[in-house]
């Protein structure tokens, strides 16, 4: 960049090293610089974005995130980022309304309701919280392409029953993941925790 500072490939390719290598701000920093590059809006859109929740500047994030990106999985990206920097703007009830609203192919269904439900916890709202999460818990077939995201919702919910008393519906939110990720150390963990009645904290309680 010191030799060659309007060198756009150069800039882009130390960008995404930058990103690569864990260098979030760096990278985040460059992504500002080429933010008008048609050729890489969709990676440097999530970029500044993430950056800027990360900074709690929310209101920046959200307008940056009007773009929604060429395919369907930055139209779900976009909109899942979208709907966190209205929470941590202080926007619950919007960002779970926006995730609600959410359209797409079959596969959004375990993002949408994972995301939702964490979003309803942050916001206060464990009915929709309680809804979102059991349709992920659910979804089986979302959880053989996510399985990942599958295994947060089943402790998300878990901790959710068993934070209002329901001990047995926590309990049964743990079988459920069981069934697709059996000896999950976390989950046993959280299993052997519920069950000795210890109290429960969300690991989502904010948007960073």
């Amino acid at each position: 960049l010191a030799i060659e500072p309007g060198h756009i490939e150069i800039r882009e390719r130390l960008m995404f090293t930058l990103l690569m290598s864990g260098a979030f701000e760096e990278g985040a920093k460059l992504a500002e610089e080429l933010k008008d590059d048609k050729a890489f809006e969709r990676v440097t859109t999530v970029v500044r974005a993430t950056d800027a929740i990360r900074r709690k500047d929310y209101a920046s994030a959200d307008a940056i995130l009007k773009y929604n990106g060429p395919n369907d999985l930055d139209r779900l990206m976009n909109s899942l980022l979208s709907a966190w920097a209205q929470v941590g703007a202080g926007k619950g009830a919007e960002a779970v309304s926006q995730i609600e609203k959410l359209k797409g192919p079959d596969w959004y269904a375990l993002f949408r309701n994972y995301h939702g439900g964490a979003l309803a916890i942050v916001a206060g709202d464990p009915v929709k919280a309680r809804k979102f999460l059991s349709a992920a818990v659910t979804d089986r077939e979302g959880a053989g392409t996510a399985p990942d995201t599958f295994m947060r919702a089943v402790m998300a919910l878990a901790r959710l029953e068993a934070a209002s008393g329901n001990k047995q519906k926590a309990l049964d939110s743990i079988s459920a993941g069981e069934t697709v990720t059996p000896n999950y150390a976390p989950l046993k963990a959280l299993r052997a925790s519920i069950e000795k009645d210890e109290p429960q904290i969300q690991q989502v309680t904010d948007p960073t």
